[in-house]
Formats: structure tokens, C-alpha cells, sequence
């Protein structure tokens, strides 16, 4: 006796799920290949752009080293670090950070070193970090993050 119905035999293909004069079936099954395929075109285009910005932000420096004036800086090769200023890297998004002041007028010495004419100070300098993202600082601001845990070592 044998094991499947004649009609299983010639039905078709395998691989078909819906019999072929099945059109409302087939079709379906068609269009529900195509949105898959859509999808995974979706996920991989959202993954390569995510993955192009994270590559932009690992570019990218910004310059905190003129009093907490924003400049952004995309440098194709590593930066350089001179004695009083850094590059860090943040581990932890860090908002509204306040750290030092700007100094309008620094103060001024006699011979003896007594304070002639004291400093003119300005507004505090607020920063504001996000997470990955290389920043080049003062010296004295960076070793202040280094020591509470918020730098990233490389």
C-alpha cells in the first residue's frame, strides 16, 4: 500500500504551500515573500546608517578648549594631544555640566608678586558631553572627568 495519495504526488513543487490554482493563495503568499524581503531590506539599510553615524561620531572632535565655545572639528587622523589640553572620550552622557569661569582680564603682579589689580571674571562655563563622542578640553577638565570615572580609557 502506498504511502501518499496519488494527488499528493503531482500537487507540486515542495517548496509550494498553496495549490497552484489556488490565485488568491499563491498571490498571497507571494506578497507576504515580498514584505519579508522589504523588511530585511529595511533592518540592514537602519543597521548601515546607524552604523555610518557611529563612525561620524568617532570622527568627530569638538572643541571646548576656547572657554566652552562649541566648535566642531571632523579630523581624518588622530588627534594630537598638547600640555594643556586633552581629547577624552565620555562614557556616560554628562548635561549642563558648570566648570571653571572665563577669565575676561587676569590679574596682575608687582615685582614682589602682590596682587596689583585682581582678575575680571566672565560667566561659567557650562559643557554638555554625549556619549562616544571625542572632545578635546582644558587640561585641568579632563583629568576632573578622568577622576570621577566619566572618561572613557582607550
Amino acid at each position: 500500500m502506498p504511502d501518499q495519495s496519488p494527488r499528493a504526488a503531482v500537487s507540486g513543487p515542495r517548496t509550494q504551500r498553496k495549490r497552484p490554482g489556488d490565485l488568491t493563495g499563491v498571490h498571497s503568499q507571494q506578497l507576504a515573500e515580498a514584505r519579508d524581503k522589504d523588511k530585511a531590506q529595511a533592518v540592514q539599510d537602519e543597521a548601515d546608517l546607524a552604523a555610518a553615524e557611529r563612525v561620524q561620531k568617532l570622527n568627530t572632535v569638538v572643541d571646548y578648549t576656547q572657554g566652552g565655545v562649541r566648535t566642531d572639528h571632523v579630523v581624518e587622523t588622530e588627534p594630537v594631544v598638547v600640555p594643556k589640553e586633552m581629547t577624552i572620550r565620555v562614557n556616560y552622557p554628562i548635561e549642563e555640566m558648570t566648570f571653571g569661569r572665563e577669565v575676561i582680564s587676569p590679574p596682575e603682579y608687582d615685582e614682589n608678586g602682590l596682587c596689583t589689580k585682581q582678575a575680571i571674571l566672565g560667566g561659567l562655563n557650562r559643557y554638555d558631553f554625549e556619549e562616544g563622542v571625542q572632545y578635546k578640553v582644558p587640561w585641568d577638565l579632563g583629568e576632573h572627568l578622568k577622576q570621577k570615572g566619566y572618561v572613557y580609557d582607550f
